[in-house]
Formats: C-alpha cells, structure tokens, sequence
C-alpha cells in the first residue's frame, strides 16, 4: 500500500534538500496509544522517478532522431539512385 505525505521541511533545510546533501529515506510507524515505535518503512524517492522519466524521455528523443536520420539518408539515397538510373537511360543532364 502507498500513501501519499506532505512533508514540512524547515526553510534552513530546504536548500539542502533542493541540492541533494539531504534526503528522507525512512519513515516511522508509530502505536497511537503507546507512541511506541512500531516499524520503520522506506519512503519512495520522487527525485529518483524524476530522474528515471527524464533518463526515459531522453532516450526516446535519441531513438526519435536516430529514426528520423535514418529516414533522411534512406529518402536521400532513394532519390540518388533514381538520377543515377534516369541519367544512364539518357533523361536528366
């Protein structure tokens, strides 16, 4: 099960946690009657899914334009080939 947190962050750690010399990894699971520690969890890491969709557009990107050269230099040798055909049967100049 995941839940969605709100943390408040002191503003004389924000930067810390902007430039990345802090994070929060863990989490405590307290008794509400006891206040007694009942588990520590892991929290999900935002920045790192941030990183992983970034790392995932870009690479798409790269795909994208490696296809679109492609394309260029197949329309392109497409249409060499037809002027070398034309000019040997005498067509173009």
């Amino acid at each position: 099960m995941t839940i969605d947190t709100k943390l408040v962050i002191p503003d004389k750690f924000a930067k810390d946690f902007i430039n990345g010399s802090l994070d929060i990894s863990k989490a405590v699971v307290r008794s509400t009657k006891s206040g007694k520690i009942v588990k520590n969890v892991d929290l999900i890491n935002n920045v790192d899914k941030a990183k992983d969709t970034a790392s995932a557009l870009r690479h798409s990107k790269l795909f994208l334009i490696g296809l679109g050269v492609i394309a260029v230099v197949g329309v392109a040798s497409g249409i060499v080939y037809l002027v070398n055909k034309k000019n040997k049967k005498g067509g173009y100049v």
